[in-house]
Protein backbone atom coordinates (compact mmCIF):
# COMPACT_ATOMS: atom_id res chain seq x y z
CA UNK A 1 0.00 0.00 0.00
CA UNK A 2 3.11 2.24 0.44
CA UNK A 3 4.33 2.00 -2.92
CA UNK A 4 0.78 2.21 -4.50
CA UNK A 5 0.44 5.28 -2.69
CA UNK A 6 3.90 7.24 -3.25
CA UNK A 7 3.14 6.23 -6.76
CA UNK A 8 0.14 7.69 -7.02
CA UNK A 9 0.79 10.60 -5.11
CA UNK A 10 4.51 11.79 -6.16
CA UNK A 11 3.12 14.44 -8.44
CA UNK A 12 1.36 15.65 -4.91
CA UNK A 13 4.70 16.88 -3.46
CA UNK A 14 5.13 19.28 -5.63
CA UNK A 15 2.36 21.23 -3.51
CA UNK A 16 4.59 21.21 -0.86
CA UNK A 17 7.54 22.62 -2.69
CA UNK A 18 6.93 26.13 -3.59
CA UNK A 19 10.30 27.06 -4.85
CA UNK A 20 10.80 24.05 -6.92
CA UNK A 21 6.98 24.48 -8.53
CA UNK A 22 7.74 28.33 -9.30
CA UNK A 23 11.05 27.18 -11.15
CA UNK A 24 10.99 26.95 -14.98
CA UNK A 25 13.96 24.92 -15.91
CA UNK A 26 15.22 24.90 -19.33
CA UNK A 27 13.84 22.86 -22.44
CA UNK A 28 17.21 20.55 -22.36
CA UNK A 29 16.75 20.43 -18.19
CA UNK A 30 13.47 18.92 -18.34
CA UNK A 31 14.04 16.69 -20.87
CA UNK A 32 16.74 15.65 -18.50
CA UNK A 33 14.65 15.57 -15.84
CA UNK A 34 11.46 13.67 -17.47
CA UNK A 35 14.31 11.07 -18.38
CA UNK A 36 15.40 10.38 -14.98
CA UNK A 37 12.08 10.63 -13.40
CA UNK A 38 10.70 7.90 -16.05
CA UNK A 39 14.25 5.56 -14.94
CA UNK A 40 12.80 6.36 -11.78
CA UNK A 41 9.59 5.42 -12.17
CA UNK A 42 10.56 2.07 -13.85
CA UNK A 43 13.16 1.34 -11.07
CA UNK A 44 10.15 1.49 -8.80
CA UNK A 45 8.45 -0.65 -10.85
CA UNK A 46 10.95 -3.69 -11.02
CA UNK A 47 12.07 -3.41 -7.41
CA UNK A 48 8.30 -3.60 -6.39
CA UNK A 49 7.19 -5.69 -9.01
CA UNK A 50 6.86 -9.35 -7.16
CA UNK A 51 5.13 -7.01 -3.98
CA UNK A 52 2.03 -6.92 -6.57
CA UNK A 53 2.18 -10.22 -7.24
CA UNK A 54 1.41 -10.66 -3.15
CA UNK A 55 -0.25 -8.01 -2.83
CA UNK A 56 -3.81 -10.00 -2.10
CA UNK A 57 -2.13 -12.11 0.14
CA UNK A 58 -0.09 -9.14 1.98
CA UNK A 59 -3.81 -7.65 2.24
CA UNK A 60 -5.00 -10.88 3.54
CA UNK A 61 -2.44 -11.06 6.82
CA UNK A 62 -2.78 -7.02 7.57
CA UNK A 63 -6.13 -7.25 7.77
CA UNK A 64 -7.78 -10.53 8.01
CA UNK A 65 -11.49 -8.97 9.41
CA UNK A 66 -11.93 -6.52 5.97
CA UNK A 67 -10.21 -8.52 3.52
CA UNK A 68 -11.54 -9.90 0.39
CA UNK A 69 -12.75 -13.47 0.67
CA UNK A 70 -12.96 -14.12 -3.17
CA UNK A 71 -9.23 -12.65 -3.56
CA UNK A 72 -7.92 -15.00 -0.96
CA UNK A 73 -6.42 -18.36 -1.72
CA UNK A 74 -9.29 -21.10 -1.92
CA UNK A 75 -7.48 -23.03 0.54
CA UNK A 76 -8.00 -20.49 3.02
CA UNK A 77 -11.23 -19.28 2.36
CA UNK A 78 -13.56 -21.19 4.51
CA UNK A 79 -11.09 -20.11 7.35
CA UNK A 80 -11.79 -16.40 6.52
CA UNK A 81 -15.50 -16.65 6.65
CA UNK A 82 -14.96 -18.30 9.91
CA UNK A 83 -13.02 -15.72 11.12
CA UNK A 84 -14.71 -12.98 9.86
CA UNK A 85 -17.97 -13.85 11.02
CA UNK A 86 -16.73 -14.16 14.43
CA UNK A 87 -17.77 -11.66 16.94
CA UNK A 88 -15.59 -12.66 19.81
CA UNK A 89 -12.39 -12.16 17.33
CA UNK A 90 -13.66 -9.13 15.29
CA UNK A 91 -14.36 -7.07 18.77
CA UNK A 92 -10.53 -7.52 20.18
CA UNK A 93 -7.62 -5.94 17.93
CA UNK A 94 -5.71 -6.78 15.50
CA UNK A 95 -2.92 -7.28 17.70
CA UNK A 96 -4.49 -9.34 20.30
CA UNK A 97 -5.61 -11.36 17.64
CA UNK A 98 -2.35 -12.53 16.39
Amino acid sequence: ESCSFFQVNWRATLTHMQTLNKVTPSTDRLSRYSSMLGALHGEFSRRFEDLRTIEDEMHMISSPFTCSVDNAPSDVQLELIDLQSDAVLKSGSLLDFY
